[in-house]
């Protein structure tokens, strides 16, 4: 006999992937965004940074220690 466990997830495989992107979304609003996705640095007006792939904020980048340093910032 199968547990409610099992029966809940074979008939509604779509609402524990919608609630798990709920509670996702929920965490993100309360937090932000946690910077974790950073793209490649990138030079430019004599200005290196990195650009977070998830919400755009950049911080700059010291291509001689290879470490992002500062605050994070707008695009400007």
């Amino acid at each position: 006999m199968a547990t409610t466990e099992q029966t809940w997830s074979a008939v509604y495989p779509e609402r524990r992937h919608t609630l798990n992107g709920a509670v996702a979304w929920l965490m993100g609003l309360a937090f932000g965004c946690r910077h974790r996705r950073m793209g490649r640095p990138i030079t430019r007006e004599g200005r290196t940074y990195r650009v977070c792939l998830s919400c755009g904020l950049s911080r700059d980048f010291d291509p001689s220690t290879w470490e992002t340093t500062g605050p994070y910032r707008q695009r400007n």
